[in-house]
């Protein structure tokens, strides 16, 4: 049984990085919100040499209201804590198959809306975890597939809330087929309702001919995007396909808002400015997911090297045009975030949206970064130096 270690040692920088209201560049977006703002301060988390704070591959984070976070390291098969400050105050797990301990930690949640409970999963274990607020082990839930008609079943829970009731994806069976949003009770391996179906997804199917020889991913997916919000009991899809119809405003994103049992809640557009991807752009995504699947066609012996290519090629098509959206977070209370795409090396720009979908503030960021979670008014990204070292960064926006 696993409980949390305190941790001594602290890797921590502050610095002010952004200032109030600002002036700044036009979004090229129409709606764009009339304030923007910049970041206030930063926090960074992380080490070149201190064994106690580097950080290795992170499998996902808990905001906390105050600052802190949790953190998933899943090489270390354990989770960390750091306070608002960003000190490490616990180590939580270990690796090991007992209750408590971590084969692969992973996406993590608050249990309810309480804020004393934190589920942890682990899919390779299919258990999760559940720690207190402060670290201490509560007890284990096994992480039951959950079987659904022409799906493949619910690994796990993407929300849970206070009656131990639960939402899941369900892949197709097929691979490429829809994707189903599931109510399930924690536990259980019958669903309680199909709260909603996408008809897209970002798995394709790689084809020689008549015949399928493969799934993969698409390297820059145009497929809806599906957050959630446990404690209001939300789930926001954004359809963000690049095939759609123009509108007289241009190309739009559709935001659409449910509860946790399908009910629509809103609806709303928005309108963008698309941006083409370059063929040496495209070229340089394909190129390594290509080779791979050379390699993976001599193993199976099926397709010479020039046929391999031919099958990607042919399969994996290049989007009408840069996909508008790179990502979508809800924080606890409803407060939406969306990260619109940005060429390689361009600056980009995050509009926070209320809980009804309406755009209130522009944000614009430079640099290279991967958005991990939201906790208004704190933004948390996962940024590599050029030694290619992970680093956690906190900004607060500017009030």
């Amino acid at each position: 049984m696993a409980r949390g270690t305190f941790v001594g040692a602290i890797v921590l920088v502050v610095s002010l990085a952004g200032c109030e209201a600002r002036s700044s560049s036009p979004s090229p977006h129409a709606g764009s919100p009339d304030l923007t703002v910049g970041f206030a301060d930063t926090l960074r988390i992380g080490s070149h040499d201190d064994a106690g704070t580097t950080l290795t591959r992170v499998g996902g984070i808990l905001p906390l209201p105050d600052g802190g976070v949790w953190v998933a390291q899943t090489q270390e098969q354990s989770i960390r804590i750091f306070d608002e400050h960003g000190e490490p105050t616990f180590v939580v797990g270990g690796p090991g198959q007992g209750p408590g301990e971590f084969m692969s930690p992973g996406p993590m949640g608050w249990w309810g809306a309480s804020r004393d409970t934190v589920w942890i999963r682990d899919d390779f274990a299919r258990r999760l975890n559940l720690f207190d607020a402060e670290g201490a082990f509560v007890r284990a839930e096994p992480s039951i597939p959950v079987e659904v008609r022409d799906r493949a079943p619910v690994s796990g829970p993407e929300a849970i809330y206070p009656d131990s009731t639960a939402l899941g994806l369900a892949r197709s069976q097929a691979g490429a087929g829809p994707l189903s949003i599931v109510r399930f009770r924690v536990g259980s391996a019958e669903p309680e309702r199909i709260v909603a179906t996408i008809d897209r997804t970002s798995t394709v199917q790689i084809r020689f001919g008549n015949e399928e020889l493969a799934t993969g991913q698409h390297p820059m997916p145009d497929s809806p995007i599906v957050s959630f919000a446990g404690p209001q009991d939300r789930i926001l899809i954004t359809d963000r396909a690049t095939t759609r119809d123009p509108t007289r405003n241009g190309p739009e994103i559709t935001l659409s808002s449910l509860t946790g049992h399908g009910d629509t809640l809103w609806s709303r557009r928005l309108a963008y400015q698309p941006t083409p991807v370059s063929d040496p752009e495209w070229d340089s995504l394909l190129s390594p997911r290509i080779e791979s699947f050379q390699r993976f066609a001599e193993l199976e012996g099926r397709l010479s090297s020039a046929e391999a290519e031919e099958a990607y090629r042919a399969s994996v098509l290049p989007p009408a045009h840069r996909p508008p959206v790179r990502s979508v977070h809800m924080d606890d209370s409803g407060r939406i975030l969306l990260e619109w795409s940005r060429p390689p090396g361009a600056s980009g720009e995050l509009w926070l949206l209320d809980p009804d979908g309406e755009p209130r503030v522009r944000i614009e960021i430079e640099g290279e970064h991967e958005v991990l979670g939201f906790a208004d008014p704190y933004v948390w990204m996962l940024e590599l130096d050029e030694f290619e070292v992970p680093y956690l960064i906190r900004y607060r926006l500017a009030s």
